[in-house]
């Protein structure tokens, strides 16, 4: 698919297209169909479209994670980011004119089919005010109890890439230095294979609400010592099977959490942050993941999806 220029009836209107072609366009495709199945809620704008998610630090890194890509191939929109007040939803907006909010309803349509299939038209204030109702009432129904096939079909995703950004790391790469200052390449990928045996006591504790509270200024010492310690001697193949062993326990650990749960949490303190729910614990998975691989691929002069 080349770039394909509609017609605005506008001098002053960015050219509306995708600059993705084969392959990479069906990836992105699924990446966008992924995104916008965990929104709650989207409203038409006059010239775009806004779209409600959860008022997670995991959504508002994920949504500028996607803007950051999307700009890059999407060069036509305009893109805004809302952050409700205490702690409420964040907000994304699509801007960009009449052609913009027709690519918009044909993309979602051509995505997954899920919860964000886009009417074809709302022509009237009647048509509007029901779907607004109907859209609030599957809100209140839905949000409580994320979609469990969707977390795991992510860490399945996130297990997949961990095991090709290892199958790319060279013998020579392996002892290279990353971007991160206290690690090279080898040991950023045993901390991610480590790391990820951890998560299942994040929803342990936030069933119990109540969190380990190390300082930051010993924790991040410990985990650099004990990174460097247990990464000597691993090999791709360890660390690939360490990792495996810990997704293992992480989806275990999903399918044991009961409906009424997801919504549990605990606010840890020192080196661990903010509040945190079990349903962002599992996405903090790929979230640690993705942090790591930028460390990762910027120490070695590769691009960063």
């Amino acid at each position: 698919m080349t770039l394909e220029q509609a017609s605005t009836g506008s001098i002053s209107q960015a050219p509306v297209g995708c600059s993705l072609c084969g392959s990479q366009l069906s990836d992105r495709m699924q990446v966008v169909a992924d995104v916008f199945a965990g929104s709650r809620e989207y409203r038409e704008l006059s010239d775009g479209y806004e779209f409600r998610f959860t008022g997670t630090t995991e959504w508002a890194m994920r949504l500028t994670e996607f803007i950051a890509s999307e700009r890059n191939c999407c060069t036509f929109f305009k893109f805004e980011i809302v952050f409700e007040p205490n702690q409420g939803p964040v907000w994304l907006r699509l801007r960009g004119g009449e052609n913009a909010k027709e690519f918009i309803r044909t993309r979602l349509n051509a995505g997954s089919g899920r919860v964000l299939a886009m009417p074809a038209e709302i022509d009237t204030p009647e048509d509007r005010k029901e779907h607004k109702m109907n859209s609030a009432q599957t809100d209140q129904s839905t949000a409580s109890i994320p979609d469990r096939d969707a977390i795991r079909a992510e860490l399945e995703a996130t297990r997949l890439a961990y095991h090709d950004l290892v199958k790319s790391i060279s013998p020579d790469e392996w002892k290279t230095k990353s971007a991160n200052p206290g690690w090279r390449v080898g040991q950023i990928l045993w901390h991610l294979a480590w790391g990820a045996g951890y998560f299942p006591r994040g929803v342990d504790e936030c069933r119990k609400g109540k969190a380990r509270n190390p300082p930051t200024w010993i924790m991040n010492p410990m985990n650099k010592l004990i990174t460097r310690i247990g990464s000597r001697g691993a090999t791709p193949q360890s660390v690939s099977s360490k990792y495996d062993a810990a997704h293992a326990r992480i989806l275990a650990c999903l399918d044991a959490v009961k409906d009424d749960e997801w919504s549990k949490g605990v606010k840890p303190l020192g080196a661990f942050g903010v509040y945190k729910t079990i349903e962002m614990v599992f996405h903090s998975v790929t979230s640690h993941f993705r942090e790591h691989e930028e460390d990762i691929l910027q120490g070695l002069g590769r691009r960063v999806p």
